[in-house]
């Protein structure tokens, strides 16, 4: 890639931007159209600049519930069918800490308004 080009948060961004700009002027009947692109390259944006290091952090938190209660939870749906089956009920707070934690990093990436303040960063 060349590298007078800008990079894909920075296009995401562009674009978002644009789509802000001309919604108060786009008619009506697509206003809401516009307004969930808008929501969407938001969502976009901050998966390209949380995502990954999220994706670690959910996996340690497994990890970790995995060497404490010595019952594989490599990942969410793992750890959701250990938790319907009870077998984490003797080891409750570490399950709820890696569920919470997982919730959370979900939820900075598709809707970080809706954290409350003790789990909000600064997000894109």
């Amino acid at each position: 890639m060349s590298q007078n080009q800008p990079g894909l948060p920075d296009i995401l961004r562009e674009v978002r931007a644009f789509i802000d700009a001309v919604t108060p002027v786009v008619p009506e009947q697509d206003r809401y159209h516009a307004m969930c692109c808008s929501y969407l390259l938001a969502v976009a944006e901050r998966e390209l600049t949380l995502g990954a290091a999220a994706e670690a952090e959910m996996q340690a938190a497994r990890e970790t519930l995995s060497e404490v209660s010595g019952i594989p939870c490599a990942n969410e749906t793992e750890l959701a069918n250990c938790l319907r089956e009870g077998k984490l009920d003797t080891h409750w707070e570490a399950a709820l800490q890696s569920v919470l934690l997982q919730v959370v990093a979900h939820v900075k990436v598709s809707k970080p308004t809706h954290l409350d303040s003790v789990h909000q960063e600064r997000v894109p």
